[in-house]
């Protein structure tokens, strides 16, 4: 079943975290096909729409270049968009940062393989045909759930994961 969050509505069915929740196991497992990167992103969408639209850019990120994937040398100071190949290790990523008290939105963005290291250092923007799907995290009836957010015809679609979904992700 579907559940349909639009622009404005979805705003108060974003997840907000508190310390007495539980988060719930991430359905699906590693995939050898995806690297997995776990973000907090403002709740009204925007953010999210304009990764869908333009990709990763390094210029947003905060974090450098320490071993790119492709096995090239970049100057010191490059930027660099980290992801890793174990999703568990992206969930880390979409906890409530510490003092923020703003609505948010907690995804795991489900990008192209392009490298088995654990932690992997893309050195370069990363473009939309990078992203196969994303996870989010949000709050359905009162209770944390994880499922796929997809972007169409400016709306925000949300389909719960089924249980047990990692089985068959292999």
């Amino acid at each position: 079943v579907d559940s349909f969050f639009s622009p404005k509505a979805l705003l108060p069915n974003v997840s907000q975290m508190t310390s007495q929740d539980h988060l719930p196991s991430l359905p699906f497992a590693e995939n050898d096909r995806e690297m997995y990167r776990g973000m907090v992103l403002d709740a009204d969408g925007k953010q999210l729409r304009s990764i869908l639209s333009h990709g990763l850019k390094t210029a947003k990120s905060h974090h450098e270049n320490f071993h790119a994937y492709d096995g090239k040398k970049y100057p010191k100071g490059t930027k660099a968009i980290y992801a890793t190949i174990n999703p568990n290790g992206a969930v880390f990523y979409v906890l409530k940062p510490a003092g923020q008290t703003s609505r948010y939105l907690p995804v795991v963005l489900h990008l192209k393989r392009v490298s088995d290291d654990y932690i992997i250092s893309v050195p370069h923007n990363i473009p939309p045909s990078w992203i196969y799907r994303v996870s989010a995290l949000l709050r359905i009836n009162g209770q944390l759930t994880w499922g796929e957010l997809k972007l169409e015809n400016n709306t925000f679609h949300f389909t719960p994961y089924p249980p047990n979904m990692g089985e068959t992700n292999r």
